[in-house]
């Protein structure tokens, strides 16, 4: 371990900070990967003992995340949850209602379960209501996808910088806040966020994409599917503007492969031939018409079993935790594992000129599955992918409801009134989840998204390096220099406006660890209460609502929704000063400086 002495250790630690925050911006490699580098960083550099390294892992902060990720399974195996959602009187309602309401549920769930498995509850019916009222499902997807983000304004859970400013007070103050200390300012935020949504928001979504005129946001039309033209085809020396004719529906072929070729630029003037492979870029109905007005053959990966007549058709998009990411179709093994097959990919407007069975598998592609259920519904749940709309997936006995929904009241309960600490109270939860049989001991690594655990694990380090190295020192007084004589307010505005900058690159277990230890420090110069500024740090950490790397609930409606990266903001920037001024008045008034 090297010994550089204070000056060389901050320099050691800015540096590690900035790879991280570089790679996490440019999205270049995965989260927890980054984070584990930026923590080798920082062990080499000697800024943290070998002994203390990995204590990160060790903390309450990933105990209590893990046990709620772990109770979160608990609740959505059981019919809960569903059982609310069929019962919502809102299908018949007008748009900015069912946004409205299908945005406050999602708040409220994501309350107490992680904001991705909020999402993922509630994005099947919001899609499903979004086809039946003919509207774009990208109206819907944003605003719930917001308002995921929503529940770390509320409670100790809701969020992980929520828990991780905590653990910072408990080190500064002696005291962790509690349950519901955070709704005190988020309250009155998610109200005045969702209205705001509902009303306003989603209009600001845009209603096309650049260069279409006929398409609409939303809608999942660029699947690409393989058709193989069959020797004696009726259609072997006929072109593809005939192909065009014939059909009466809009598509694009995107390549021809021919005998190992690939013609990637086909015009209407491109001769059809024996054997070729054509990928084709069509909505789902026009693939099916396609294919029952020609004598071509869907070609998948599914080639050496003969594929049934039967089943059911689903569309399932991958999601951050899915663990097919980066794997090849090929090497996956659904036609001989599950028995299903891949029949067509969607990767929004980008042109696949691939063979299905090459493609390697990226957070939110969409897919295009067809098998017998029970096949269908096990590689959903064990590759982690969340179907769009029919959600046939098995689940436990209803008579497991309540107790599932006791064992998250007494959790929350042993919590908030502090009858034992927080981490304690979820990890007993979480234990009752697999005593009870709601969930077995499988579901329990499948429910804990490691990449977070790791990424809380490899940061955690940073916030007690900050501290020991002066680093956080450095860069309180540099906000003192500049802010010389400036009020607390305007100091504290800061903190904020920063942390909400922060959270639309930066994972937000980066922002909490890198701002909390320098809003303390601020909080101590200045001679104020921590708390304000401790709540600015994860209020703001919560606001992701600018990019759609911010925050993995953001990437997962990107592709469903049609979005490109700059229609995030048209509504987002608002909700951002929104959030912005209500807490900058509150906060002052709910957590005196």
């Amino acid at each position: 371990m090297l010994n550089l002495g204070e000056f060389g250790q901050q320099v050691i630690l800015f540096g590690a900070m900035i790879f991280a925050l570089i790679f996490w911006i440019t999205n270049k490699l995965r989260y927890d990967i980054v984070a584990l580098l930026a923590l080798g960083i920082i062990i080499l550099g000697g800024v943290v003992p070998f002994e203390r390294a990995f204590l990160g892992f060790a903390d309450p902060v990933v105990i209590i995340v893990a046990s709620v990720l772990v109770i979160s399974k608990g609740i959505t195996n059981t019919k809960l949850i569903d059982i609310i959602l069929h019962k919502l009187p809102i299908r018949e309602r007008s748009v900015w209602v069912q946004i409205g309401v299908l945005s406050l549920l999602t708040a409220f769930i994501s309350t107490f379960i992680y904001n991705a498995g909020a999402l993922t509850l509630i994005m099947p019916l919001a899609i499903s209501i979004a086809r039946k009222k003919e509207v774009s499902t990208a109206y819907y997807l944003m605003p719930i996808a917001f308002s995921a983000h929503m529940g770390g304004f509320l409670t100790l859970i809701g969020n992980a910088p929520n828990i991780i400013v905590s653990s910072f007070r408990i080190d500064h103050v002696g005291e962790p806040f509690h349950m519901f200390d955070f709704g005190r300012v988020g309250l009155l935020v998610v109200l005045a966020a969702i209205i705001f949504i509902s009303l306003i928001g989603w209009r600001l979504i845009p209603k096309k994409r650049k260069g279409e005129v006929e398409k609409e946001v939303g809608k999942i039309e660029n699947y690409t599917s393989e058709l193989l033209v069959p020797e004696k085809s009726d259609f072997i020396g006929n072109t593809i503007g005939k192909l065009k004719e014939k059909v009466k529906e809009d598509f694009c072929v995107t390549t021809i492969i021919r005998k190992g070729e690939k013609i990637t630029e086909v015009g209407d003037l491109e001769v059809i031939n024996e054997e070729d492979l054509i990928l084709i870029q069509a909505d789902a109905e026009t693939l099916r018409k396609m294919i029952n007005l020609t004598d071509f053959k869907l070609n998948t990966p599914k080639e050496e079993m003969e594929r049934s007549e039967k089943g059911v058709e689903i569309e399932a998009i991958v999601n951050p935790s899915s663990g097919i990411i980066g794997i090849p179709v090929k090497h996956i093994k659904m036609d001989t594992r599950y028995d299903i097959e891949v029949t067509a990919i969607s990767r929004g407007d980008q042109k696949i000129t691939e063979k299905l069975k090459d493609i390697e598998l990226k957070v939110g592609d969409v897919l295009f599955l067809r098998g017998e259920e029970d096949g269908i519904n096990e590689f959903l749940q064990t590759s982690k992918l969340l179907p769009l709309e029919k959600r046939d997936i098995s689940l436990i006995p209803p008579a497991d409801m309540t107790i599932a929904l006791l064992i998250i009241v007494a959790s929350v309960l042993l919590a908030t009134f502090q009858i034992l600490p927080t981490e304690i109270s979820f990890f007993l939860g979480a234990l009752a989840m697999v005593t009870t049989q709601i969930l077995n001991p499988k579901q329990i690594y499948e429910s804990i998204d490691w990449s977070i655990i790791i990424i809380l694990g490899a940061m955690i380090p940073f916030g007690e390096a900050m501290m020991t190295s002066g680093a956080a020192d450095s860069i309180a007084q540099g906000f003192f220099n500049v802010a010389s004589g400036v009020e607390p307010i305007t100091v504290l505005g800061l903190v904020l406006v920063i942390s909400i900058i922060m959270s639309d690159f930066v994972n937000n277990v980066g922002v909490a660890v890198l701002m909390a230890p320098i809003a303390l420090l601020l909080a101590d110069g200045l001679g104020v209460s921590p708390d304000p500024f401790l709540m600015a740090v994860a209020i703001g950490g919560s606001c992701a609502f600018l990019t759609p790397i911010g925050h993995q609930v953001n990437l997962l409606v990107l592709k469903p929704g049609g979005y490109e990266f700059t229609d995030y903001w048209k509504m987002g920037l608002w909700l951002d000063l929104l959030v912005f001024v209500i807490a900058i008045v509150l906060l002052p008034i709910m957590w005196p400086l």
